[in-house]
């Protein structure tokens, strides 16, 4: 089997993935933040409205790195599509519950209000998605010798830059 395969497979995986998994996520993201967008713009979001999102943004995204692992179990070559997917997302996931903390922290609280709003754990790296795994299950989750993810499991593994991007 000759690189160009693996190339094409890779592209195949990344192509599922994101048609089946990061699309729909991303749109049902748009669907929760884009009106807070426009009542932010106008000075009409209120707390409990951006209290909501928030609650609404961390179930998309609990879901999302369900999927992600899932996908990930499937194979390296699935392994790798999550290790790209995962490099691309994390910072706009970040940026997205950044806005969301700043809108609770400065908006007029109601009187029935938690004192300090709700901070997020940072995204779940590889290392928490597959640290709960046998070491058998790991080995099926990621390539022995990945040039996505380096590290050991211990230390936890960090993604690395591919040719292919992804």
């Amino acid at each position: 089997m000759g690189s160009a395969a693996g190339i094409g497979q890779g592209h195949m995986n990344a192509d599922v993935f994101g048609a089946t998994y990061q699309e729909p996520f991303t749109k049902r993201v748009g669907k929760i933040l884009d009106p807070l967008a426009v009542k932010r713009s106008s000075g009409a979001l209120t707390y409990d409205e951006a209290f909501a999102a928030q609650q609404q943004l961390e179930e998309a995204i609990a879901g999302f790195t369900e999927d992600q692992h899932r996908f990930a179990l499937l194979g390296s070559k699935q392994a790798e599509v999550i290790a790209g997917s995962r490099k691309t997302m994390d910072p706009i996931i970040a940026s997205w519950r950044s806005t969301l903390v700043q809108d609770l922290s400065t908006l007029p609280k109601p009187p029935e209000a938690p004192a300090d709003p709700a901070v997020p754990e940072e995204a779940p790296t590889a290392q928490t998605i597959l640290g709960g795994l046998t070491p058998q299950k790991k080995r099926q989750a990621l390539p022995e010798r990945s040039t996505i993810l380096t590290g050991s499991y211990g230390s936890g593994l960090r993604p690395k830059k591919t040719i292919l991007g992804y």
